[in-house]
């Protein structure tokens, strides 16, 4: 992957590739509407996060909470919702649209239990919960339907792919290939859209 920087522009965000704007052509882009994150992160919280579950998170995943604060985006004007859309096997669907509902920060105390509790319910073994482990595969980064949107370490620990975790039918489906492939796929949807 290229040198990936991500800005917040007067609310609109702003992706660079080696200097050049990846995000220019996503017609959506100019109708989301963010805000920065206005606190520091416990970087001290964070290692430690990424020392019990053995990963490294990407420096461009901070980047990115910092000029969207991870929080819900704004549609001025409009009725309806910000998700990714992708082309991916899902319920019937190849086309499906992620919702933005929850997220969540990688310097949450809480945040390897939750990983951990998702991990194990996704093997099969919900009820076999245990905070000692030696690598985790799945890193949640927003919840959509009740469901899990993760950075997936399982192929590549420096880039991680995104896939779509379902708790209920415990199941994983790949979504796209890179964190670059999931600002490119953001997207705005009406209400009456599904």
């Amino acid at each position: 992957m290229k040198n990936l920087d991500i800005k917040n522009d007067n609310g609109i965000l702003r992706a660079f590739e080696d200097g050049t704007d990846i995000l220019i052509d996503n017609p959506s882009i100019a109708d989301i509407h963010w805000t920065p994150m206005s606190r520091n992160f416990n970087t001290s919280q964070i290692k430690a996060n990424e020392k019990a579950l053995n990963i490294q998170l990407p420096s461009y995943y901070f980047d990115w909470l910092l000029a969207c604060n991870g929080s819900k985006p704004k549609i001025p004007g409009k009725e309806g919702f910000v998700g990714v859309h992708c082309k991916t096997r899902l319920g019937g669907k190849s086309e499906f649209t992620f919702p933005w509902e929850k997220y969540f920060t990688p310097d949450d105390d809480n945040i390897v239990s939750e990983i951990i509790e998702a991990q194990y319910f996704l093997d099969g073994q919900p009820d076999e919960i245990t905070r000692e482990v030696k690598s985790i595969q799945l890193f949640p980064i927003w919840s959509c339907n009740g469901n899990l949107l993760c950075l997936d370490f399982s192929t590549n620990r420096i880039h991680p792919s995104i896939s779509y975790a379902d708790i209920e039918d415990e199941k994983l489906f790949p979504v796209t290939d890179s964190f670059r492939s999931l600002l490119l796929a953001l997207t705005f949807k009406h209400e009456n859209a599904y």
